[in-house]
């Protein structure tokens, strides 16, 4: 897997943005990486052997580093293990987050008693989160949470989403990793160690505020706490499937599906949630909408286009720059009556009444590409298609 970044640079000013995995900050003389909160700068070879020298990046997520420089512009081309990538930019976004897959669910205020009743150890110089996870794993309790540093505690039951604080009071050092947070007084980091209910496939896009509210079921403000969790939580209570985060602290429900016609460049949806900096709730007349029950999708796998540039998917073609999705490919085949559809070159969407033929099959690692409306799904390959059945 390699990852592109290039920045052009303006009178010397530096600049940064994100792309991908990392945040690259950019200046006429230096490259700098912003790793766990701590901005490693240099050219290209002393940001690689520092972050080693950090153990922030394992061999394997830095098995290939390397930069070109130009006049006004930067390169830098990171390849390496996908999860080792996908673990990076949770640090990068919040370097209070442990850099795992830990599912962090928000800071929770206690308010009388204990918010989380299984069980307490105590980690005088040793908490981490996933130290916590692993205690409350053997004692059979799914959430998790640390507070003051060093305290460990486990629940069967789940936090009520009504206790979320602001994100800024889980502020204390793990005893274990100073570079993690384990809540604070009176707030307790909490985490659900099962895999997260929201993933790529639950997320349709980011779309426009063209005329008036786009979401008009409900609409719920968090100043400091709003996550997407929280956001889902609120909308479900209130018999509504679809909803949507804007502004960084606002929640929308609607039992309506925004039109696709209303679909923006995923970039402009990139504005941080008040109660999770490492995930994003939309943008300047800007929503990033999520579905919190997805359609079934059967993916068929990732096929080889035919010999001589013949496409394997004659049915119809539309190409979709920087808002191609799963969700868009398959809306556009569905409605020009099409079973079948697929993705390739992270933006093109093909579809087909037939079946692709089993002895097109690819290798899956071979449909690589990240769609443009949506890093988090996969959109094909060089020659390859990713391809899916409409139908349950």
């Amino acid at each position: 897997m390699k990852i592109n970044y290039k920045v052009g640079l303006d009178s010397g000013r530096s600049s940064g943005f994100y792309y991908g995995e990392v945040f690259l900050m950019v200046t006429k003389l230096r490259t700098c990486l912003l790793l766990l909160g701590t901005i490693i700068c240099g050219w290209s070879k002393s940001v690689e052997r520092h972050a080693r020298d950090l153990k922030i990046l394992t061999k394997s997520a830095l098995n290939e580093t390397h930069a070109i420089h130009k006049e006004n512009v930067h390169e830098l081309t990171i390849s390496g293990d996908t999860l080792e990538l996908q673990a990076l930019i949770r640090a990068i976004e919040n370097p209070g987050i442990a850099t795992n897959q830990l599912n962090y669910l928000g800071c929770y205020k206690e308010i009388d008693g204990r918010l989380m009743k299984g069980s307490m150890e105590v980690f005088q110089r040793s908490l981490t989160p996933e130290k916590c996870m692993s205690d409350c794993r053997t004692k059979d309790m799914r959430y998790f949470g640390l507070q003051y540093g060093h305290e460990c505690f486990c629940s069967m039951e789940r936090p009520s989403s009504k206790q979320i604080g602001d994100f800024d009071e889980c502020n204390m050092k793990c005893s274990g990793n100073p570079r993690e947070t384990c809540g604070g007084v009176g707030r307790i980091s909490v985490y659900d160690s099962n895999k997260p209910e929201i993933n790529h496939r639950n997320y349709l896009g980011c779309f426009k505020e063209v005329e008036g509210r786009l979401m008009k079921g409900a609409m719920l403000n968090y100043e400091r706490s709003l996550t997407r969790e929280r956001c889902m939580s609120e909308c479900r209570a209130r018999g509504m499937r679809y909803f949507g985060l804007q502004y960084r602290h606002e929640c929308f429900c609607s039992n309506d599906r925004p039109s696709f016609e209303l679909i923006a460049d995923i970039m402009e949806c990139d504005m941080k949630c008040s109660g999770n900096p490492g995930e994003t709730c939309g943008g300047y007349g800007r929503l990033s909408v999520y579905d919190s029950k997805p359609d079934h999708r059967n993916y068929l796998g990732c096929f080889k286009d035919l010999e001589g540039g013949s496409r394997l998917m004659q049915g119809a073609m539309k190409k979709f720059e920087r808002t191609l999705t799963l969700e868009i490919c398959l809306s556009e085949c569905r409605s020009k009556g099409f079973r079948y559809f697929g993705l390739q070159y992270n933006h093109e969407c093909f579809c087909s009444a037939e079946r692709p033929p089993s002895e097109r099959t690819a290798d899956f690692s071979e449909c690589n590409m990240r769609c443009a409306g949506n890093p988090g799904e996969m959109c094909g390959g060089v020659g390859r298609i990713s391809v899916y059945d409409s139908r349950s």
